[in-house]
């Protein structure tokens, strides 16, 4: 999922709206006296900062020094754009399968100068495939449903298309990345495959924001732990979650944007 919130179906779509699809559109504002609940706002007559403002919850992303962003799993641009905004200087490469999704993103995307997209999806071979085009665009995957469907019933309805899958060590051989590369990774199970075509650009990649699973939510995906086993052998250190997912069944964690960043 990649957009999803913990609300009721039927405010899905005012959700979505609001939010906007995608990693950094799931970073949902709220209050800050919920968090401060319990917590002195002043210590010896001086104001206790807790939280980050609004202007401050970026600066250490903006520190690193990030000259190129790749967006693997792009869908329409939702992240691209906020990226955009966080790192205005960065090249931007972004990668979706889906046709109709490609379009709209060329669309969103098409007054920014410093990005340039791709109709192809990311793995770790090129071949030619069909992937589950969901009724619910963001859940699309190449791989089939598994608990998915269970926890956000509404996403049970798919058709096929033919894709393209190509590399990202095979197209980084024809695009200028500088280093401090920010890898994004939102593919819907196909994580470990996108990593593993991934190998010699993650030389020089700085930090990756990847989605990863609690549940097997599309069968046979790798879930956290198989994928922190990889990026830590690969000398990345997990730095935490931007946020959660939560099942609206139950309630219980399905995914999280996980933050990795190199040694």
């Amino acid at each position: 999922m990649k957009a999803l919130v913990n609300t009721p179906l039927n405010l899905i779509g005012l959700e979505l709206k609001r939010t906007g699809k995608g990693l950094l559109g799931k970073f949902v504002s709220t209050r800050r006296s919920t968090y401060l609940t319990g917590f002195p706002t002043h210590i010896k007559g001086f104001p206790l900062k807790i939280l980050p403002s609004e202007e401050d919850k970026f600066k250490w992303l903006q520190n690193m020094n990030i000259k190129t962003v790749i967006d693997v799993g792009a869908h329409t641009g939702e992240f691209a754009l906020k990226i955009h905004k966080i790192l205005p200087d960065a090249r931007i490469y972004s990668f979706e399968p889906l046709k109709d999704c490609f379009e709209k993103l060329n669309k969103n995307l098409k007054n920014i100068t410093n990005f340039q997209c791709f109709n192809v999806a990311l793995g770790e071979k090129l071949q030619e495939t069909e992937i589950h085009h969901n009724d619910f665009s963001p859940s699309s995957s190449l791989l089939k449903l598994g608990e998915h469907k269970d926890h956000f019933p509404f996403t049970q309805g798919s058709t096929k298309e033919i894709i393209q899958v190509d590399t990202l060590d095979s197209f980084a051989q024809k695009l200028n990345l500088p280093k401090n590369i920010l890898l994004k990774i939102d593919v819907q199970g196909f994580e470990d495959k996108v990593i593993a075509g991934s190998l010699s650009t993650l030389s020089d990649v700085k930090l990756i924001i990847i989605e990863t699973s609690f549940k097997e939510l599309y069968k046979s995906q790798p879930l956290f732990s198989d994928i922190y086993h990889i990026l830590t052998k690969l000398d990345f250190i997990y730095l935490g979650s931007w946020s959660q997912i939560k099942s609206p069944i139950d309630g219980s964690p399905c995914q999280e944007d996980s933050i990795f960043i190199k040694r």
